[in-house]
């Protein structure tokens, strides 16, 4: 082996020796991680938001009422708690936290439908929650067009229409839903990978800053140049042989045991979801020593990381579409990795895309891997130049 092949070695185990001994590279590392990724899973585990609590007011109480009253009882989004008799009391209900829609049945509500009369069913939904709003509203639009249809075709076949003619006028064109992913629309499936990435990103960069910002205390950055023979290349090559394979165990416990054990499925060529999610990393932890470098002060450092990475998640596109941002917004979002990484991700992970699909995106973090290699290598180097002058 030679020196220079030893000195980034003799760096990396230091570094590692040093993640093992201290209880808080530790927990920031390992411990922080796997808790936090394993709290998202649970949290979402379900997947599927279900048995929304909803209350009914049937001011009719005629037979097509009821049947109205039974497909709400029947659907997989809400679940009846509450049956009352004044319009009055829903409000009340809902602002108290005991439902989140309801279910208004008027008057005369059968006996006008069949008289050809326009009747309208009220549907109060909670749109402070959009996916509690939007899954009250869609269900319960659903099954008035359910009923509809049923009273315009009994009508029709009442006439003597046969039943497939009936069936033509009243839905002369089918509507057929094809999902190609993410076909349950699985809450978990979907916002769990994200999260993870997001928060994985923030504490590798913490992590990186650091490791370096530990070294301006006590002379370390003269020993780390003793080690590397004076090379910034070797110093920084010698941190990353330290903590990667830290953060690649917890990828592989992530994908390989979290994933699993909550039912998260990887639909795309795993090797290449692992290898990718490594680059990621290698990106994030050379983004953290450029950043570590510029502010030198360790609360400094990690002020920025955080002011960097928690708005991350919000301007991935992951919630908000990109193309629908204002251009500055826009630009910020590109200026993330996180960006490009969750793009390149999805289409392995939960897509099935082949890995030529996330060409574009590996191109974007490599832009970023060299942008982190650079700004590192620069500022160890100014960092040791300091030192020999006795400015550290």
């Amino acid at each position: 082996m030679r020196k220079s092949e030893k000195g980034i070695l003799a760096i990396g185990l230091r570094e590692l020796d040093r993640i093992v001994s201290s209880r808080s590279l530790m927990l920031l590392a390992v411990v922080i991680p796997l808790v936090l990724f394993l709290l998202f899973a649970w949290i979402y585990e379900r997947g599927i938001v279900r048995d929304l609590p909803v209350a009914v007011c049937d001011l009719d109480r005629g037979v097509l009422s009821r049947t109205v009253v039974n497909m709400v009882e029947a659907s997989s989004s809400m679940k009846i708690e509450y049956m009352v008799s004044d319009p009055a009391e829903l409000r009340s209900l809902m602002l108290a936290g005991r439902v989140q829609g309801a279910i208004i049945i008027p008057q005369n509500f059968e006996r006008d439908i069949k008289h050809g009369k326009r009747s309208a069913v009220t549907v109060y939904k909670n749109s402070a929650n959009l996916i509690v709003g939007n899954l009250i509203y869609r269900d319960a639009q659903t099954i008035i067009r359910t009923v509809s249809a049923g009273v315009v075709l009994k009508k029709l076949q009442s006439a003597g229409m046969d039943k497939n003619a009936a069936l033509g006028i009243v839905n002369p064109v089918r509507l057929e839903v094809q999902s190609l992913y993410n076909a349950n629309y699985n809450y978990q499936q979907y916002l769990v990978p994200g999260l993870i990435a997001a928060m994985l990103q923030m504490l590798v960069m913490m992590i990186a800053a650091v490791s370096i910002n530990a070294e301006l205390a006590g002379g370390g950055i003269r020993h780390l140049a003793r080690m590397a023979g004076g090379s910034s290349l070797r110093i920084l090559a010698g941190k990353a042989l330290g903590y990667l394979p830290v953060h690649a165990a917890t990828v592989l416990a992530v994908l390989g045991i979290v994933f699993p054990l909550f039912g998260i499925q990887i639909s795309g060529f795993v090797p290449f979801v692992v290898l990718y999610f490594l680059y990621f990393i290698l990106a994030s932890f050379l983004l953290g020593c450029m950043v570590s470098c510029i502010f030198r002060d360790s609360m400094m450092a990690t002020v920025v990381i955080v002011f960097i990475n928690t708005p991350a998640f919000i301007f991935s596109g992951f919630t908000w579409p990109l193309w629908a941002m204002p251009g500055l917004h826009r630009a910020y979002a590109e200026a993330m990795p996180f960006t490009h990484f969750l793009s390149g991700f999805l289409k392995s992970y939960q897509m099935d895309a082949p890995v030529r699909a996330a060409a574009g995106e590996f191109v974007s973090l490599s832009i970023f891997v060299a942008i982190g290699l650079a700004g590192s290598l620069a500022g160890i180097r100014y960092l040791l130049r300091r030192d020999r002058e006795g400015m550290i």
